[in-house]
């Protein structure tokens, strides 16, 4: 059995009853066999109200330590994720992104071990990727130029110092963490593995694709400041004032003075919004351990 503290973050969002309920009951006794201390947050992102009747239930009558955050409202998995992050207390951090799981649990057990060997993060991919997981892959990383690819997957392990780095990184640099989690991870510099494992079912993992895509982008557009976008649009004015010289009209150095305006006050706005948006909002946080059950209201 494993000794040290572990954190497992799952985020559950609008899932069935079944699949919450078959998640939590297959998951648990795996834990509580493989790691002798370790918590399990539960991130409830759901609309519907019975989730939490359901999760509460359920941790009830399972035999181990959860906490239980429930937001505010809907936050979508990045930001549900980054309050998990925020509140595990473990010397390393599982993030499941999702209760649809295709892979053997006991590839947990694999990526702990893998941490020994000296990786810091360490992602699990299915070997059956699709295409366009692939080609998200391969933009991310022509976006944005890290020491490191970005890589992704449905299962990760952070170790507490990459965590805390990640934490102070994104603090001091005013980035609103909850946009490119993967991205900070590269920025860590510390080493990073990858498993590939083989589908055990047909389960479909919600593919994140697009988001890592736009994620990516406006990571680039704060932490990078898009140079080339800026020096893109400056040379697009040459044109339009060739065009107003040649066809002697004053709208197209207009049209073109208003596009370059359009885009500052829209690079403008991402800035704002990055620095002055509320990150997540808690409405409560319940904590179980061993069926004894601790109430701790977050106003």
């Amino acid at each position: 059995m494993i000794q040290t503290f572990v954190s497992l973050i799952v985020y559950i969002g609008d899932e069935d009853e079944s699949l919450i309920s078959h998640f939590l009951k297959t998951i648990t006794p795996y834990v509580n066999q493989t790691f002798a201390y370790y918590e399990i947050l539960l991130i409830n992102d759901s609309m519907k109200e019975r989730n939490l009747s359901l999760l509460e239930k359920e941790v009830s009558d399972l035999n181990g330590h959860f906490v239980i955050l429930d937001l505010a409202y809907q936050h979508g998995l990045e930001t549900g994720m980054i309050a998990g992050l925020e509140r595990a207390m473990g010397d390393y951090v599982f993030e499941i992104d999702s209760i649809r799981a295709n892979y053997p649990f006991t590839l947990l057990e694999e990526m702990f071990k893998k941490t020994k060997s000296g990786y810091d993060i360490i992602f699990a991919r299915s070997k059956e990727n699709s295409a366009l997981s692939s080609l998200s892959d391969k933009l991310v990383n022509k976006l944005v130029h890290f020491p490191k690819n970005v890589s992704s997957g449905p299962l990760k392990v952070i170790s507490r110092r990459a965590i805390n780095q990640i934490l102070t990184f994104a603090r001091v640099k005013k980035i609103n963490k909850s946009l490119f989690r993967d991205s900070l991870y590269a920025l860590t510099e510390y080493p990073l593995s990858i498993i590939k494992y083989t589908p055990i079912n047909n389960v479909k993992i919600p593919p994140q694709s697009i988001n890592r895509i736009f994620n990516a982008l406006y990571f680039k557009l704060l932490y990078f400041k898009f140079r080339y976008l800026l020096i893109a649009l400056c040379l697009f004015l040459i044109p339009c004032a060739y065009f107003t010289v040649r066809y002697n009209s004053d709208l197209f150095i207009l049209l073109g003075f208003l596009f370059f305006l359009f885009i500052h006050m829209m690079y403008l706005s991402f800035l704002l919004r990055n620095q002055y948006q509320s990150t997540y909002q808690i409405k409560q946080i319940k904590v179980y351990k061993e069926k004894d059950q601790i109430f701790h209201i977050k106003r």
